[in-house]
């Protein structure tokens, strides 16, 4: 299901308010927090046809709601938000705003990390960092070109026992999701990585008929909707299980250097640091370093609880056992 004929008869009065009502919920945690919030809609209607008889059409439709908040005080600048989009009309911008003041609340006090190995736990919410290079590794282009460096281990163990990834076209009303890929070939479901084994590539049309072998739906070879098999537990246990550690949630210079080799070193915009199992503050001027692969391949840790993200992916928390962070 791709279409919600709702989408169409959202007002713009409607969006408006919406994005009214949380503004005055985080301001009404903190007066002081400048707040940008949006809502926005769309309807696509698409019809392909060709000489050899193909006569197809279909609908889509999207609906979207973020909110971002920024308090400055002296010297120190919090940025935090949330959001969600997906295809159908019904969206829960309240909660989105009582995620927000969740975050700043966290983020009242602030506490120091000597620099050093420590377990890390990313929220679905800070996943990007690990799932940029998984992007560009399981790309078919960058497999057909020798760049990925999974490249050769198609088949082979190359993570976690415990990380099983799905590409999913088939999911209802997330933004993933679709019947047919631009070059009209149909969408599916496949794993990619099952229990740790590299399962198979994203390829499109031209770059499939290049490496030999079928296209699998996935325009520009880039993902539909990703699906992160769970673990057990909730997030609330992995983080009572810690003696010492960060959760990460968001991150400055995402991306900066040559992600596809898995190697990182971002800065900390969202992190809180963990004590004997309780978060007691936000960290400020902390980096993250490390690489893709072997964190994921080491003894990782799954919750049992997913959350939507993005209206793209579906994932649990994961925590790396040991990371270098450095602050000062």
């Amino acid at each position: 299901k791709l279409f919600d004929e709702e989408v169409e008869r959202i007002e713009t009065a409607r969006m408006v308010d919406m994005c009214r009502e949380m503004i005055e919920i985080l301001k009404g945690y903190r007066s002081e927090i400048v707040t940008y919030a949006s809502a926005s809609k769309s309807v696509t209607y698409l019809h392909m046809a060709n000489t050899n008889g193909l006569d197809y059409g279909d609908a889509f439709s999207s609906f979207s709601v973020w909110l971002l908040g920024e308090l400055v005080k002296d010297e120190d600048i919090v940025y935090a938000g949330h959001g969600f989009g997906w295809r159908r009309a019904e969206i829960d911008h309240r909660g989105i705003a009582e995620r927000v003041v969740d975050k700043f609340r966290k983020a009242e006090r602030t506490a120091k990390i000597s620099p050093g190995r420590y377990p890390v736990i990313f929220p679905p919410t800070g996943l990007d960092i690990l799932l940029l290079t998984l992007r560009l590794a399981l790309n078919g282009k960058n497999v057909l070109m020798g760049e990925s460096p999974l490249s050769d281990k198609l088949g082979k163990a190359a993570f976690s026992p415990a990380f099983t990834l799905i590409d999913s076209a088939l999911i209802d009303y997330m933004s993933g999701s679709g019947k047919l890929d631009s070059d009209g070939v149909p969408k599916g479901e496949r794993k990619l990585i099952d229990e740790g084994v590299v399962k198979g590539f994203l390829y499109d049309l031209d770059t499939a008929s290049r490496a030999g072998v079928p296209p699998t739906g996935n325009d520009g070879c880039s993902p539909n909707n990703w699906i992160i098999e769970p673990g057990e537990g909730s997030l609330e246990e992995m983080v009572a299980s810690v003696r010492e550690g960060l959760i990460a949630e968001d991150f400055i210079g995402l991306g900066q250097g040559n992600p596809i080799s898995g190697e990182f070193s971002v800065n900390v915009a969202l992190g809180y640091k963990i004590e004997n199992g309780e978060i007691v503050g936000r960290v400020k001027n902390t980096m993250l370093a490390g690489n893709v692969y072997e964190a994921l391949k080491g003894e990782i840790i799954l919750s049992g609880e997913r959350e939507w993200v993005g209206g793209w992916l579906y994932a649990p928390a994961v925590m790396i056992p040991e990371l270098n962070v450095t602050s000062k």
